[in-house]
């Protein structure tokens, strides 16, 4: 048996995001979590989402990392995988509906405006893929 090795790299918690994974980490976790899943017989979702039109400052990282803590649970992973790339690895996803609110719940806290380091206002635009993992069930037809 073929067991992942653990990343050396562990979330981020000094930089300005609240508790959001690296790369590495975050893929970690998607095979953790599809592994947990295809033994419990249950699914995970993977939310892949651009957030575009943002201000090119640190306070941007820092609000988006609060708006995520908000959205995700305590379970829940979120990682940076680019510049402005993140996903969200939802574990235990029941039906269809849940992970559709869930995504919801995310484009609402996102699309909310950023304050700038000048006092400006920017909104910001949130396009997101979902991808569900594990076994095959009804919710994997989204």
């Amino acid at each position: 048996m073929h067991r992942m090795a653990e990343p050396t790299t562990q979330i981020n918690r000094e930089s300005a995001h609240h508790d959001v994974a690296s790369h590495d980490v975050f893929m970690w976790v998607i095979g953790k979590a599809t592994a947990r899943a295809e033994r419990a017989n249950s699914t995970v979702a993977m939310i892949i989402f651009d957030v575009g039109n943002v201000p090119n400052v640190i306070d941007f990282e820092w609000q988006l990392g609060e708006r995520l803590a908000h959205c995700a649970r305590a379970y829940d992973t979120v990682g940076q995988l680019g510049a402005h790339t993140y996903g969200i690895v939802v574990d235990d996803i029941t039906s269809t509906i849940e992970i559709e609110a869930f995504a919801e719940r995310l484009g609402d806290a996102l699309e909310v405006p950023i304050l700038t380091n000048n006092g400006g206002i920017v909104l910001p635009t949130v396009r997101a893929s979902i991808t569900m993992l594990g076994t095959p069930t009804p919710c994997n037809h989204l």
